[in-house]
């Protein structure tokens, strides 16, 4: 029988990884973000929308689900991202973007896409859904509309999902097999093979990928390629060769991680880390590519 539980049955930060959207963040001009990691949550974060993000602006896979909210005056809408399960540009990922439009987002921790009532999950991976298809009015955009900065549409935020995900979190025992083999791949850095994953939690390849994927969106295999890559995307901002990097996140070699990087990021790590260097200064460097 499902029964409710007090919030910190879900996955804290410090269980996963923060998701991070770096190649988002390095053509903002502006970028602003409050680190929460707490409740099912990663962080919030704010940006305008300008023509060189229009132009060159890509997402890339994070296992993670986004509130994303468009403040733009007469025409403010809200809607949830999933994951993508490659990189895509942004106007091809979300819809109606105009340069000057400010956003306001929530990135949900890595799997703990809770909320009230719950998502469908398997239609937000690579793509998106309103507030009102998901069962909610618009009550939760009125209140960050009339808010004028950052901090105090974070504050409207949080004053409205914090009590009810305290009356309303449901943890079934799938969300609770989900949570497991969340943070199983998590600990493991999306290096754990399937039959592992398996045996670690309890229940059959079979059943775990069905109530994973209805859980999380895709399966246990995706979802640990996507936690991966995520960790190269910390690793490769070192000083560290590629194929001490390879062998530590447990690649087959290091033409393997060059091959999942390509896919997910669409482009080198070489050509990632050039970037970065030529962005020195911008929101990138103070965020440490959230």
């Amino acid at each position: 029988m499902e029964h409710s539980h007090p919030p910190n049955h879900a996955l804290n930060g410090s269980d996963l990884l923060m998701p991070r959207q770096p190649l988002l963040v390095l053509d903002a001009e502006t970028y602003e973000w409050m680190e929460i990691m707490v409740c099912g949550i990663s962080h919030c974060y704010t940006f305008v929308v300008n023509d060189t993000m229009l132009d060159k602006a890509r997402v890339v896979p994070d296992g993670s689900v986004d509130l994303f909210i468009n403040c733009r005056p007469q025409a403010a809408k809200a809607l949830f991202y999933g994951s993508p399960t490659r990189v895509a540009d942004i106007g091809e990922y979300i819809d109606d973007l105009q340069v000057g439009d400010v956003i306001f987002g929530v990135r949900l921790l890595p799997g703990q896409a809770w909320w009230p009532g719950g998502l469908p999950m398997t239609e937000l991976t690579d793509g998106g859904l309103s507030l009102r298809d998901c069962g909610m009015g618009d009550e939760l955009l009125e209140r960050l509309l009339v808010q004028d900065t950052f901090i105090n549409r974070v504050k409207a935020f949080m004053a409205y999902y914090m009590p009810r995900y305290q009356e309303r979190y449901i943890d079934s025992n799938q969300t609770a097999i989900c949570r497991q083999a969340v943070r199983c791949i998590t600990e493991h850095r999306g290096a754990l093979p399937i039959g592992d994953l398996s045996e670690a939690v309890g229940y059959s390849s079979r059943y775990l990928g069905r109530v994973f994927q209805q859980g999380v969106g895709m399966s246990p295999k995706k979802f640990s390629e996507i936690i991966r890559f995520q960790q190269v995307l910390t690793e490769v901002r070192s000083e560290r060769r590629l194929s001490d990097i390879s062998g530590d996140l447990e690649f087959f070699d290091q033409s393997h991680l060059l091959k999942t990087f390509r896919k997910f990021a669409g482009m080198s790590p070489q050509t990632y880390k050039k970037a970065l260097i030529q962005r020195g200064g911008t929101p990138m460097e103070r965020i440490n590519g959230v």
